[in-house]
């Protein structure tokens, strides 16, 4: 789900003057600053919000002259945590509540650009930098460290209510994240801020206008004239008696109204903030509802096993509500986009659209289990999330920095290893790796069934991308045209970063789609004419040009089928590796070496903490056994795109294997470059279930890296690798045969592949228009 980043307005430096600035979130006020300034440059900051139930109190105070801030005292309180920061003559004194931490530490910033979430005031300091500056580091004041930042100027004329005025605008990113600022002409006077992913801004009073709210501008759609009222701890009984319990925004007085559903493990105060008061007063009802055993709600949590049932239960309460004119849709990602298809599975008469959102698939195919292969730090990372009643979000975007848990054996034991205490739905996923053993789940088969309307939003770096592959592919395959697609170069944390570590998408990579949203429940909730089927029906983002491809369909109409196999010999005199080439070629097997008891830490460039990812690293780091696949210098830019498949004959020395390919763009100097996530079988997995195999005997699998679109640049190469280890990604594979929740026995194996005409392994991807 969308993270968010609460940031908060300190403007004009007036000596002597008083400022205020209005805080707002997704259109709603959540808070305001005040600041104030004399002549000798003393200042004092004061910002007070609410995010939801989350308190927020934040005090800066200090010496601010000619563009630079020479001493500060920084106390915050959020609930009850609360801190105190004091930096003077190069030392800083730091308390954590009451108790200091740290005595005279000495701090020395390199550079004079200050910045603090709560008061971006300090950014007047990055308008006093040289003209021409563009690459600097920024001093953050919270966590005491220098961050490197690009810069980006420019002029502008905005239109107030007062007239027309010439401003500066000034945009950096923090941890991906771009952040806007406004300041006038002639001073460093912050008159505006805007978070554009998040919906997040402050404008000064007299200078409404500086940044414009991208809803004001679509006149068309569902204007916000309704007064709302709230209900929270609203209880609604499922068949079996447990209650489930949601918080309820809706326009006031007794109307019928059409309803827009959140159903969510990670608690429903941020999804009211989020989605209440902006459809509410729209003239929607927002129904936000903790699922089973999460929040407020009854029963034990049994992660994607029960929300087929509860999601009909639901609809069959909300049906019988006053305030509900019988149309129902859905919104939100990740095991909120889940939810979407589970109810969706019944084809209950009041669910009209949904929108999901970076959704995982039926739980055979992505997590827990990805065809026959354990997730296990994607699948321990969010079990950190959710594994208590109360959903950890502060988790959500720290990666996992000890892997030692995870070689734990046997598997059964990791949660124990990295928690600390035993996590209930860790050793059911385990004792489930079949898709029989998934009584109360949706299947990919059903998903393909659906017949409402669908939005579906993803993106290339999602670790539950595949959903949106699968469940795009199930409804296409069935003749759904009702079904649009926008995938963006974006994480699960999706439409929020323009960076990946190394990968610089631009400013262009993240969308407005808050129209796009309500545009889409307009049109099918409310029945109303606002233009929808001019919407592109496919968004997809390529990366190498960073362009936006659009389209009637996925792939393509106008891309045409690629198909190359693998060859034998050195391709193109490229040491150590074998051809894609379009004929099968003569008869050749090729083979490595997988030992699970000596995993490589991280490979193919997928890191557990993304924030610290390089895409692109010299091919030489790749030093466990894999094979390599190279096709000819392309001669011109070449636009290739899934969906991509892998028909392969294998065959394994011990009784179980898993394969594991990913896709490469070498560059000139032999870098590769990851262009999508890795697709993965067990060797013996068919239809949702596996079982041990015999040694040595040739077996065809099918294997489908996740989707992807790339300009590969002229004297360039697609590269595919084929190798056992993804660890940590993946659990290893003991190659015994044994089941994953108990083997603690690990099998060196002897991989192979299969060519020629007798054994034609190939691939087959997608060439795009101009490639």
């Amino acid at each position: 789900m969308r993270r968010l980043l609460v940031l908060a307005f300190l403007v004009p430096v007036f000596s002597g003057a008083s400022t205020t600035i209005d805080l707002t979130l997704a259109g709603n006020a959540v808070g305001t600053n005040t600041f104030e300034i004399a002549a000798d440059g003393t200042f004092t900051s004061i910002t007070t919000a609410a995010i939801g139930p989350q308190k927020i109190s934040s005090t800066l105070k200090g010496v601010l002259r000619q563009g630079k801030i020479l001493e500060f005292t920084l106390e915050e309180s959020a609930g009850p945590a609360k801190g105190k920061i004091v930096w003077k003559g190069g030392k800083a004194n730091i308390w954590q509540g009451d108790k200091q931490v740290r005595t005279d530490l000495p701090i020395k910033p390199k550079s004079n650009a200050f910045f603090t979430t709560f008061h971006p005031q300090a950014v007047q300091t990055f308008f006093a930098l040289p003209e021409g500056t563009t690459k600097t580091t920024m001093f953050d004041l919270n966590s005491l460290t220098d961050i490197p930042i690009e810069l980006k100027r420019e002029q502008s004329t905005v239109v107030l209510k007062s007239g027309a005025i010439p401003v500066r605008k000034l945009s950096f990113t923090v941890s991906g994240i771009e952040i806007r600022y406004a300041a006038g002409l002639d001073k460093p006077d912050i008159v505006g801020m805007h978070v554009p992913a998040q919906q997040f801004m402050g404008v000064a009073r007299g200078f409404e206008g500086v940044f414009v709210d991208p809803m004001s501008l679509y006149p068309e759609l569902s204007q916000p004239t309704h007064k709302t009222i709230a209900e929270t701890r609203v209880r609604a009984a499922m068949r079996d008696g447990q209650r489930m319990m949601m918080d309820i925004t809706r326009p006031a007085g007794d109307g019928k109204h059409p309803v827009i559903l959140v159903r969510t493990p990670y608690g429903r105060a941020s999804q009211v903030v989020m989605l209440g008061e902006f459809y509410a007063k729209r003239g929607y009802a927002v129904v936000v509802q903790d699922v089973r055993g999460t929040g407020g709600s009854d029963g034990q949590f049994d992660p994607f096993n029960t929300n087929v049932a509860d999601g009909k239960d639901t609809l069959d309460w909300l049906v019988q509500q006053p305030w509900c004119d019988g149309n129902v849709g859905m919104i939100g990602g990740s095991y909120v986009a889940s939810v979407q298809w589970a109810a969706a599975v019944n084809h209950h008469p009041a669910l009209k659209a949904i929108i999901p959102q970076v959704s995982p698939p039926e739980p055979t195919r992505n997590v827990p289990w990805d065809h026959g292969a354990f997730m296990l730090a994607g699948g321990a990372w969010w079990a950190r999330i959710v594994k208590d009643r109360k959903a950890d979000m502060a988790m959500a975007s720290r990666g996992i920095s000890d892997l030692k848990p995870l070689l734990t054996l046997p598997l059964a034991k990791v949660d124990d290893a990295m928690f600390g205490e035993n996590v209930p739905f860790y050793d059911l996923w385990l004792k489930r790796p079949f898709a029989s053993d998934w009584k109360g789940a949706y299947t990919t088969e059903q998903v393909g069934k659906v017949k409402i309307p669908v939005l579906h939003v993803s993106g290339v770096w999602d670790g539950d991308a595949i959903g949106t592959k699968l469940h795009w592919e199930a409804r296409r395959q069935n003749g759904h045209t009702n079904q649009w697609l926008i995938y963006g170069p974006w994480e699960h944390a999706f439409n929020v970063k323009t960076k990946l570590g190394d990968q610089d998408y631009g400013s262009g990579s993240v969308l407005e789609l808050d129209s796009v949203y309500l545009r889409f429940f307009d049109t099918w909730l409310k029945g109303k004419d606002v233009k929808w089927r001019e919407q592109p029906r496919v968004r997809f983002f390529e990366t190498g040009s960073n362009r936006w491809l659009t389209g009637a369909d996925w792939p393509l109409p106008s891309a045409k089928p690629l198909t190359l196999y693998l060859a034998g010999g050195d391709a193109n005199g490229v040491k150590g590796s074998g051809a894609l080439a379009a004929k099968a070629g003569q008869g050749r097997r090729d083979s490595y070496k997988y030992d699970p008891n000596k995993p490589a830490a991280k490979t193919a460039g997928f890191e557990v903490d993304s924030t610290k990812a390089n895409l692109t690293r010299p091919s030489s780091v790749f030093t466990h056994e894999l094979l390599v696949y190279r096709t000819a210098v392309f001669d011109a830019p070449t636009s290739l795109s899934g969906p991509f498949k892998a028909d392969l004959f294998v065959s394994t020395s011990v009784k179980d294997a898993t394969f594991h390919i990913v896709l490469f763009d070498e560059d000139t100097k032999g870098n590769w470059t990851v262009v999508g996530q890795p697709g993965q079988r067990r060797i013996g997995w068919k239809d949702g279930r596996f079982g041990p195999v015999q040694s040595n005997h040739i077996k065809r699998i099918e294997i489908e890296p996740w989707e992807f679109a790339r300009e590969f640049k002229k004297g360039h190469r697609l590269v595919v690798t084929i190798q056992s280890d993804l660890f940590p990604n993946f659990a290893r594979n003991p190659g015994t045969g044994e089941p994953d929740i108990s083997a603690t026995k690990l099998l060196k194996a002897t991989q192979t592949v299969y060519k020629g005409a007798k054994y034609p392994s190939k691939i087959t991807l997608y060439l795009n228009p101009g490639g």
